[in-house]
């Protein structure tokens, strides 16, 4: 691109030759010879003379009116771009400049760019990884548990036995636990005296164990009434089965068998279910069909609760209930419910304690 050739025109200081001294870049490809006089010197109006110098930092050419170097932000200070440049004088008008020769100095005052950054500290990371490994590499990990021999010397019988006899004289101890150490005597040591003692406590502890078991399905409540001051007990079991009903009523559920001794409200047999209807109002009453284990199925008339709760009916008869229920394994009760017909609900009732009740 050739340098446009102009003449101040009265502005001083010469804008325009300034602004084309720093922003003219000579092209690669063709260089025009400038059709005014010398660029290293151009004459304002006032009679000032503005030189081209060059740039001690690139090299590259400069007006000495310009504040810093547009190629490298050099500052035109007194000691650097205030007077002319050796380089000046012996520069010929219209020769190519050399090429651009960045300083030491210069490269070093330019900051690195972020990319830069990112691809410094992921070199360094790879780097320590790598040294790293190779280190622990070449020898075993400090953290690695060394291996033990343990030598397990073979248990004294005669202390063994001593103290086996020991846990199962033991009464306060837990029964599972004794009967665990009656059935180590008796295999490890079947020719000591307290073998048959052993042998007799296992059968009792294992009885034992099974009558603790039962009647775990019951739960027992004891709490005192606010208005009479007495206590209240009640003693309640789920039933075996679950069932499901139509919308709205889609969950599974179990019925709930209850036997209450109430200080002002009396005695009680309950039935109830956790969702739906059960078809007994007062105006009606309803029939109740209770069987205990594989003896005749029984009709009663059950009565809805005074709150007029739907999912609850009262079976009558509460003292000939407990004594059949105290000698029964197995309870079956049948009620009507709305838009689902009879249900036929079965409790494990094995191992009821009636004294709870008392």
């Amino acid at each position: 691109m050739a340098l446009p050739s102009r003449s101040c025109a009265g502005v001083s200081p010469c804008s325009y030759c300034w602004a084309r001294t720093i922003f003219w870049r000579p092209t690669t490809n063709a260089r025009q010879e400038p059709e005014s006089a010398s660029l290293d010197e151009t004459e304002t109006d006032k009679g000032e003379t503005m030189a081209l110098i060059r740039c001690p930092e690139c090299g590259r050419e400069i007006s000495d009116k310009a504040p810093a170097c547009p190629y490298c932000g050099l500052p035109a200070d007194a000691e650097h771009v205030g007077r002319p440049s050796a380089h000046a004088s012996s520069v010929t008008p219209g020769a190519t400049p050399p090429p651009h020769q960045p300083s030491k100095q210069t490269l070093s005052k330019q900051p690195l760019r972020w990319p830069e950054i990112l691809v410094v500290i992921m070199a360094v990371m790879i780097l320590v990884a790598v040294v790293g490994a190779m280190m622990t590499d070449g020898r075993p990990s400090s953290t690695a548990p060394e291996a033990q021999t343990v030598t397990h010397s073979p248990p004294d019988p005669a202390a063994e036995l001593a103290s086996l006899v020991r846990a199962i004289d033991d009464e306060g101890a837990n029964r599972r636990a004794r009967l665990a150490s009656a059935r180590l005597l008796v295999a490890r040591h079947p020719n000591a005296p307290d073998r048959r003692r052993a042998e007799a406590l296992i059968a009792q502890l294992e009885a034992e164990i099974v009558e603790e078991s039962r009647g775990a399905q019951w739960s027992y409540v004891t709490h005192t009434d606010d208005m009479s001051g007495r206590q209240s007990k009640l003693a309640r079991v789920p039933s075996t089965d679950s069932f499901q009903f139509g919308f709205p009523y889609n969950e599974r559920q179990h019925a709930t068998l209850t036997l209450r001794r109430h200080p002002r409200h009396g005695n009680d047999v309950i039935f109830s279910i956790e969702h739906g209807q059960i078809l007994c109002h007062s105006f009606d009453r309803c029939r109740v069909r209770v069987r205990f284990d594989d003896g005749p199925t029984r009709t009663l008339t059950g009565r809805e609760p005074a709150d007029n709760s739907a999912d609850t009916v009262f079976i009558p008869g509460y003292n000939d209930f407990v004594q059949r229920l105290g000698k029964a394994k197995t309870v079956r009760i049948e009620v009507d419910i709305f838009q689902e017909g009879a249900l036929v609900a079965e409790f494990n009732v094995d191992g009821f304690k009636p004294d709870r009740l008392k």
